[in-house]
Parts: C-alpha cells; structure tokens; sequence
C-alpha cells in the first residue's frame, strides 16, 4: 500500500534526523566515548548528512556520515544513512554489507530500512537470498523481519507464507500498516475481505483513529455489501485527516463505483492540488471523467498517469475506449497494444483489439 510506504519513510527520516534511535555506549567504550564527543556532536554530523541526502549531495553526506562513524562505528543512524547513499549511489553490494551491519542492531528494526532492504533486495534479483535472511531474523526473535519477510514472499508468488508471516506480525502488533496491508491484498485476491475483519477490529480497538485502518475496514465493509457502513468509515477518515490522499483517494473511488462521479471529482481534484504523485487519485480522477462522458479530460488525468512512468495495464487500457469513443480507433489500439505488451495474458483484450484491427 502506498500510504503505508509514506509512513515508513516519515519514521526513517525522523530517526535520520536523530529523533529517534539511541548510540550504544557499549559499542564505544562507555561513558569516556560520549563525554569525549558527546550526542550532540554526533547528532549534528548526521542532521547535516540527512539535509545534504535531501539536496541529493551525496559526496557531501557521506563525509558527514563517515565524521558520525568514527566517534561510533555501530550509530545505527548513520549506519541507515550510509545504506541510503550506497543505495542510491548502485553499490548495492556495499550496501548489503551495511545491512547485515544494520541488521545486527536495534536499528535494524527501523520500518523504512527493512522496506528499502525489501526492495534492494528485488531489484538485484537476490528475492531468495533476503527470504532466508529475513526468516533466519524472525527465527532468531527479530519479528519485524517478518514484514519484509512477507513482502518478498508475495511477490515470490507464496501467498500462504506471506499471509502467515504478515499475520505473525500483528500478533505482537495489531496495527502495524505494512504489515496490515499484505493481509488486506492476499484477502482481496481470495475473494475472502471478510475473513480479516477480525484483525482489523482488533487494530481499531488499539486506535480507533487509525486511518489507514478505518480505510482497510470500509474496504471490508463494501465488500459484503455494506456500502453505507463503507462510506461512514471513509468519511470519518477523513473527519481524523482531512489533508489525508490515500482517503481522498479511495473515498473518491467509492463515489465512483456508485454513481456520485459528481461528487468524486472535486475531492480527487482537491487530493492532487494537496499531493500531486498521488497516482490512485489521479487514476480514480480520469475514471470519474469518464463515466461521466468527459473524455478529453479523462484521457488527460491518464496519459499524466502514464508519462509519470506507471504503465499498469488498468490504466492503458482505460485510455483505449475513450480514445475509441471520440473516433480515434488507431490510437484506441495503440493502447490496447501497449497493455498487452505489459500483461500478455490479457484475452478480453486481444479480442478488442483484433476487432479494432479488422475493422480498420
């Protein structure tokens, strides 16, 4: 889930900044270490490295971040830190050595790390390799591994393990959002949203203003048919997040599918003046222009969708019937052609386009 995504990465730049995160003093020599340098200094190395990252001065940061290490060499803080600029950097081996650093101490728990972890781990097409790193972390007692964990198992396509290992986690915490949001999409893809609605009635009586969780559970709730249950939850949501884009967003969506396309467009307008990345609000934007016959700005909200880089076959193949509806067949079949190029296995969609083919 995106919003989940955000909030991890709120959580590492709060400890990136020192908010959260404590040196360990045994690691360097005790009391004599942090009275001969003190917190502070080390905590000022790292802020500057943390504004340096955000202006993307990576030589800079890096000269910050080595000053943090050599009055701590295990700082957990800089530790991330240089995790980052080795990542963004494509050392990703050098990187994944950090990370056994990391994963040794109590800031390898930090939810943004372990999700950058996740994905390093995928994007050098090591998936197996940070599986059996991330069970050996949970067999060894390291339950926040299993968030990871179960994200690599997903997408490995082992969608019992990933469920087990998701739910493992809430066990021991009931509203963590990664965690959560696997559980949600394994039971949307089972066709089974109510079986879950226990964990999420568990998480909402931790913090009945939990956002994400209210949102999770008006899925839950339209999925039995419940729908004016569904948009109480989504409108409360909102009520505790008014500026929240993953509500807008989906409360948007809701309006939608149930004939308020009316209603959807000025809060999905007013979700991308507030966040204009937010990519499901923008594709539930061109999908409420165009149940509304509103092509010209549907087609708009899409191709925006697209040339930000997310070529999902939902989206183009959406922008197929409203260029088919305003007569323009070929570029209609251009899209179509574009989404089979992403997902091959598309029947219903090479039918439409065969037709579209013959009948130019």
């Amino acid at each position: 889930d995106a919003m989940a995504a955000a909030d991890a990465e709120m959580l590492e730049n709060l400890r990136s900044l020192g908010y959260i995160g404590n040196i360990d003093l045994e690691d360097t020599g005790g009391e004599t270490a942090a009275a001969g340098k003190g917190e502070a200094t080390i905590t000022a190395y790292t802020n500057l490295a943390a504004v340096l990252l955000s202006a993307g001065d990576l030589e800079g940061a890096e000269q910050e971040i080595h000053k943090a290490l050599e009055i701590v060499p295990g700082y957990d803080v800089a530790l991330r830190q240089l995790f980052g600029v080795r990542d963004r950097q494509e050392r990703l081996d050098d990187a994944l050595v950090i990370a056994d650093k990391l994963l040794a101490t109590e800031g390898g728990d930090s939810p943004g790390f372990l999700a950058r972890l996740a994905r390093l781990y995928e994007r050098t097409e090591r998936r197996d390799e940070g599986i059996e790193r991330f069970r050996a972390g949970v067999e060894r007692g390291a339950w926040h591994q299993g968030v990871p964990l179960s994200r690599l198992l997903q997408s490995a396509g082992e969608i019992d393990g990933a469920d087990r290992a998701a739910r493992e986690v809430l066990a021991r915490d009931p509203l963590n959002p990664p965690a959560m949001a696997t559980v949600v999409q394994i039971a949307q893809l089972r066709k089974n949203l109510d079986g879950i609605r226990p964990l999420i009635d568990r998480a909402l009586q931790t913090n009945p203003r939990s956002v994400m969780h209210l949102n999770w559970m008006a899925i839950v709730r339209e999925s039995t048919g419940d729908v004016a249950g569904a948009e109480t939850l989504l409108q409360q949501a909102l009520e505790v997040d008014p500026d929240h884009g993953g509500s807008m967003a989906n409360l948007g969506a809701f309006f939608g599918r149930h004939g308020k396309a009316e209603e959807a467009i000025p809060l999905l307008e007013r979700a991308l003046r507030i966040e204009p990345g937010n990519v499901e609000a923008r594709v539930n934007l061109g999908t409420a222009f165009g149940r509304l016959g509103r092509l010209d700005e549907a087609i708009v909200q899409f191709e925006q969708v697209v040339e930000d880089g997310l070529e999902q076959p939902m989206v183009l193949h959406a922008l197929a019937p409203a260029y088919g509806q305003r007569g323009n067949l070929r570029r209609a079949a251009d899209w179509l052609q574009r989404s089979l190029e992403a997902d091959p296995e598309q029947e219903a969609v090479r039918r439409m386009l065969e037709q579209l083919e013959s009948s130019g």
